[in-house]
């Protein structure tokens, strides 16, 4: 009588393959790729394999042939003569105005000689915009004092300085001013 399945024993089976298989299957997969790239290779069609005046403009894929694989004699034979001159095109819209009436507006603070800060607003006359501006505080070294020219308006900009105690000095702000469009 045969024992039960559960004291049956199984031996563990392992799979070997030897090493001269691996390498044989590398070597053939070696000599497959090297195979196939040589049959591509072998099967291209060269110039001297096409027999003249066998090839005709439907055998050639459009726009796949560039001026420079012409002779230039070639090339030059395919452009015809210039042709007629186009009708005029409508005119355009006009143009905005632009900017006109450039002006430089200029403001001083009092002379003062405190650490206090001066500040002040600077405008252009009405109808102008301020385009860019410039400030200092005369008779101050630039490294001892700070100055700040920014936006307020279109019209308006702010000026501000200001530094230790010391010799008489002012704040001196200058805005362009332009008509614009």
């Amino acid at each position: 009588m045969c024992p039960p399945y559960g004291d049956t024993y199984v031996a563990g089976m392992k799979r070997h393959l030897p090493t001269s298989t691996v390498a044989a299957a590398l070597l053939a997969a070696a000599l497959f790729a090297s195979a196939t790239g040589g049959a591509v290779a072998g099967s291209m069609i060269t110039g001297k394999q096409i027999k003249d005046g066998s090839l005709t403009a439907k055998d050639i894929k459009v726009k796949s042939l560039s001026a420079g694989v012409f002779a230039p004699d070639a090339a030059a034979a395919l452009t015809g003569p210039r042709g007629a001159q186009g009708t005029p095109g409508t005119p355009g819209a006009a143009g905005a105005n632009g900017v006109t009436g450039y002006e430089v507006v200029t403001k001083y603070s009092p002379y003062y000689t405190t650490a206090d800060d001066i500040a002040f607003y600077i405008y252009c006359p009405a109808g102008k915009v301020v385009l860019g501006g410039t400030v200092e505080i005369e008779g101050m070294s630039a490294a001892s004092s700070f100055t700040v020219l920014r936006p307020s308006s279109a019209n308006a900009w702010f000026a501000i300085g200001g530094g230790p105690a010391g010799p008489s000095r002012r704040l001196a702000a200058s805005v362009t001013c332009a008509k614009v469009g």
